[in-house]
């Protein structure tokens, strides 16, 4: 079975495009901060051992824990 692709598996300065995002109350959250299904998103930067990441989507720069990271689904 092959793994969905998430934020969280970005390298720094890869771009992908959002697919889907976990149904639940975060998701909410970063759906209202533009990380809706079809927007692109840049990975910024990376804290060091698993801390907040920086991405760049709808024109600014969002941080992100690891685990909110990991709700939003990409395109392969």
């Amino acid at each position: 079975m092959k793994k969905t692709k998430t934020i969280a598996d970005l390298k720094v300065g890869e771009k992908a495009k959002v697919s889907a995002l976990h149904s639940d109350e975060i998701s909410l959250r970063l759906m209202q901060m533009g990380c809706v299904p079809g927007c692109e998103v840049k990975m910024n930067s990376k804290a060091a051992l698993g801390g907040p990441v920086c991405v760049c989507v709808s024109g600014y720069h969002l941080s992100l824990r690891l685990d909110e990271a990991a709700r939003v689904m990409l395109d392969e």
